[in-house]
């Protein structure tokens, strides 16, 4: 029945037409599931209004010319998206550079860092959250290095989460 309804009332052109229409949806869905929108990370912050850490999603497209490293110390310096949430250091805040030696990385952060306000984290707290981040998105980092215009600012050693919504 429905054959018989394309054969009469659909043109040559129009059968064209829906056919490379199909093949180009399956093509589109099979090119997504292959490559897909990229990689996924997931950044932890402090709320403003709770005592508490939230996550956010963000993605990495699969042809970008970042690095992970650089892609997690970028986002972490960008701050969260959601509008409740504090940023980990003020904006402006750069990289000044970062520097991965075996299990470990060093991040240079800009002099705008160690200044504060109600929308960010405390120093302390902001780094702990920085190397949490870290530790948790780049495999196999295990000690992390944070320097403020040059000054070491903090260690490498990390707190647990817990820890830190106290």
């Amino acid at each position: 029945m429905i054959t018989h309804f394309f054969k009469r009332h659909i043109s040559q052109f129009h059968k064209i037409l829906i056919t490379v229409i199909v093949v180009c949806l399956f093509l589109s869905i099979f090119l997504y599931i292959k490559e897909g929108p990229g990689k996924r990370f997931v950044f932890v912050f402090e709320s403003m209004d709770y005592d508490s850490l939230y996550t956010e999603e963000r993605w990495m497209q699969t042809d970008s010319p970042l690095t992970k490293d650089d892609f997690v110390i970028k986002e972490l310096l960008l701050g969260p998206e959601t509008y409740r949430y504090k940023a980990l250091f003020k904006n402006g805040t750069k990289s000044l550079f970062n520097y991965r030696e075996g299990n470990s990385i060093y991040v240079n952060l800009s002099e705008d860092a160690s200044m504060q306000d109600e929308s960010t984290s405390n120093t302390q707290k902001a780094c702990e959250l920085m190397r949490l981040n870290i530790k948790h998105l780049v495999r196999g980092i295990k000690n992390v290095t944070i320097f403020i215009a040059g000054n070491e600012i903090c260690g490498k050693d990390f707190v647990k989460a817990n820890d830190l919504a106290k």
